[in-house]
């Protein structure tokens, strides 16, 4: 039985106190499985933040703390902050079954128990059986180092799960197992640490570069004069600049400076704009309600576009088409040339499928090449058309074989009608001759049964005629037809040591 510490098992029952403040979002299962594996192991090193660091734990002792100077921002390293999976946004809504009971989110890292099957997420699950050991849905005992296992069909539902990147200003939408790695790795907007290696402030990994330098140096708010950080700038002309913001000169709406532009492209009411369709010859021009009401009621030039696109498409496939012809009329044409030269038919022969080889052609003169011949107009022409002759032969060839296929299947079906025909009337002979060999037999027996009645019958009348005595006569012939009109009736054959044949 392997120790209570290996993952068959489970985890180690907790032997010290991990109650701890709030910091980095950390596997407790994780944790305790690491500190069981020696006496004295690190916790993970603290996140550089600019509060101070939580105080460590009495029974471990802290990891070194490095230096200002050598501190660097790397993407393996614990200055990313850990992806909370809670506060997820799912594209879609999430099926009961895949969310927890005890915080109502879907699964991260579940485990279901052994004796009731429930299910729950590792971290909710652990809090709740360090309270008590039991199943928080019906109360059954629970054994964290026996009664939990990982259920993967459900790990893989889950992942499958398509979820919006949690950091604002993001829109990427990925698979929930691919959202870490675009999370640590990619998005620009993930709080990493300042380039400046002085600096224990984030700022998004877009700003990272170490050719802008620190982000966090004040600077004078140029529409309200404050001081703000640079990294602040965005953050503080959405919400709390009071120069901020500026009259649209058009619908006189209070607006985001520098989202006047795209106020004006895309949301201002009092601007004229042009109809979706003028292009296409559309002269409308008014104000965003009236155009949009107008594209909304149908332009009379969305069909002329419709019509122009289409008109376009059957361009391009016209010009497709002709290609191909020409094409086509230029392998046609090189295949007349090829036909109408002499020195290009083959001769008939034994060697008549090996286009321009004659058995009786001079041997001096070598073989004829497409560069002396000019019928050909390139080595490419020449071979192209050979090619052509050859696959014209393959489909020859490839028809003949169906062909040959479809006989020999025809001729078989016709053979084993015939053959199942003769069986047929073989089997009809055979039973012909059965009927008649029964027939004899019974005839045969017969016979022998009035054989023996005669000899029994005429046994007495001999013995007294050799006698000579009175009273005694011959048999008469109307005896005998007696006898045949009336039979005697038979008598059982048992016992009389004489068996009848057998059939």
């Amino acid at each position: 039985m392997p120790p209570p510490n290996t993952p068959e098992e489970g985890v180690l029952p907790v032997t010290m106190s991990y109650r701890r403040p709030r910091e980095p979002v950390y596997s407790r299962r994780y944790s305790y499985r690491r500190t069981s594996t020696g006496p004295s192991v690190s916790p993970p090193p603290p996140v550089r933040l600019p509060t101070p660091p939580p105080a460590p734990s009495p029974s471990v002792p802290d990891a070194p703390r490095p230096s200002s100077a050598t501190r660097r921002c790397s993407s393996k390293c614990q200055c990313i902050p850990k992806l909370d999976y809670q506060s997820l946004d799912y594209e879609v809504p999430v099926d009961p079954a895949l969310q927890c009971p005890i915080c109502h989110t879907p699964f991260h890292q579940p485990v279901t128990t052994r004796t009731c099957g429930h299910t729950f997420c590792s971290e909710c699950l652990d809090r709740s059986l360090e309270t008590q050991p039991v199943c928080p849905i019906d109360r059954q005992p629970v054994n964290p180092s026996r009664d939990l296992f990982r259920a993967r069909v459900i790990s893989d539902q889950l992942e499958r799960l398509k979820v919006k990147c949690p950091n604002k200003g993001c829109d990427e939408v990925c698979t929930r197992e691919l959202v870490v790695s675009h999370f640590d790795l990619h998005c620009d907007h993930t709080l990493v640490h300042c380039p400046d290696p002085f600096c224990n402030l984030r700022i998004p990994r877009a700003d990272a570069q170490p050719s802008s330098g620190c982000l966090h140096k004040n600077t004078p708010c140029q529409y309200c004069g404050a001081d703000v950080m640079i990294a602040d700038l965005e953050s503080h002309y959405d919400d709390s600049c009071s120069g901020h913001t500026a009259k649209c000169s058009h619908c006189n709406a209070i607006v985001v400076r520098h989202h006047m532009e795209k106020h004006l492209a895309k949301e201002c009411l009092g601007r004229e704009i042009h109809c979706k369709n003028m292009e296409y010859g559309c002269q409308v021009l008014d104000r965003r309600p009236i155009v949009e009401e107008h594209e909304r009621l149908g332009c009379v030039f969305e069909a002329i576009g419709k019509l122009v696109l289409q008109r376009m498409e059957d361009r391009a496939r016209i010009e497709d088409l002709e290609g191909r012809l020409r094409t086509m009329d230029a392998r046609a044409q090189r295949a007349e040339n090829t036909s109408t030269s002499p020195s290009s038919r083959p001769r008939m022969g034994s060697n008549s499928f090996m286009p321009g080889f004659a058995p009786d052609a001079n041997i001096d003169a070598g073989p004829r090449t497409p560069a002396g011949n000019p019928a050909w107009r390139s080595p490419e022409d020449y071979m192209l058309v050979q090619f052509e002759r050859l696959e014209a032969k393959i489909e020859d060839l490839q028809k003949m074989t169906w062909e040959f296929d479809g006989q020999q299947a025809v001729r078989q079906l016709n053979d084993a009608l015939r053959m199942q025909e003769q069986i047929h009337e073989l089997s009809n002979r055979v039973t012909a001759l059965s009927l008649q060999v029964r027939s004899l037999a019974v005839n045969a027996q017969q016979q022998s049964n009035a054989q023996q009645r005669n000899g029994s019958s005429g046994s007495p009348s001999t013995s007294s005629s050799g006698t000579g005595g009175p009273g005694t006569r011959a048999p008469s012939h109307e005896d005998g037809r007696r006898y045949h009109s009336n039979p005697p009736p038979r008598r059982n054959s048992d016992g009389r040591g004489q068996h009848p044949p057998r059939l």
